[in-house]
């Protein structure tokens, strides 16, 4: 999903800042979950459907991305770094809060989907208000004490490994919205950087993504992007 990167992949030291622009989408998309729930009426389960199927799809993707780094990243840091082992261990133990929590969260909000509760949604309001400061303290504490470790230890072969491990869990029907979301949560400057930069995906998103993901967007937020 990320451009390309050029230059040796078989040297030590690589760009993480891939990783840092899935954050940056991830705070996007998280951040209005709450407000998003709070908003539907009670019976209102027709809206209620449109919100639980993209709340459902946020929290397969962040399963399936901490999944990747879980399988990738941990015991393979924590080997050739023994120094971060501490670092790592904060990262499992976050991991598994989070996790937790998205099993919680997760028939919760499919069975709202079809009630429209205000009384579930108000309950489903407060796990995701609980998710959100777990998840943005994690975030952070990623980009701060694993990131620039990686950053020096790892090959751009070696960190390319974990991006095509967590594509293997995301359709090409749902890569095009995350990426119309990823490119939303950029500046303008960077958005126009990725799509030149992206090569093959760029011009498809163009072509075909662009048009997908507004649609998308306009049936969630009532707005196109």
């Amino acid at each position: 999903m990320a451009p390309e990167r050029k230059g040796k992949t078989d040297r030590v030291g690589c760009d993480t800042s891939d990783m840092v622009m899935v954050h940056n989408f991830l705070r996007h998309v998280y951040s209005p979950a709450p407000e998003l729930v709070a908003g539907i009426r009670d019976g209102d389960s027709a809206r209620a459907s449109v919100v639980a199927g993209h709340l459902g799809f946020l929290i397969r993707f962040l399963h399936n991305h901490h999944r990747s780094e879980d399988i990738v990243l941990w015991d393979e840091l924590e080997r050739r770094t023994p120094a971060c082992a501490l670092h790592v261990g904060l990262m499992r133990r976050q991991h598994q809060e989070v996790g937790d929590l998205l099993d919680d969260l997760e028939p919760r909000i499919a069975a709202w989907g079809s009630t429209a509760s205000a009384a579930d949604g108000a309950a489903i309001v407060a796990g995701l208000e609980r998710l959100n400061r777990l998840l943005f303290t994690h975030l952070g504490q990623e980009e701060s004490q694993i990131l620039p470790t990686v950053s020096a230890t790892w090959t751009q072969k070696e960190w390319q490994q974990l991006e095509a491990h967590a594509r293997k869990g995301v359709t090409p029907k749902e890569i095009m919205v995350l990426l119309g979301f990823i490119l939303e949560s950029m500046t303008p400057e960077a958005r126009a950087s990725f799509l030149r930069e992206a090569g093959p995906v760029g011009l498809i998103y163009r072509v075909f993504g662009e048009r997908r993901f507004s649609a998308y967007r306009r049936r969630l937020y009532g707005v196109a992007a």
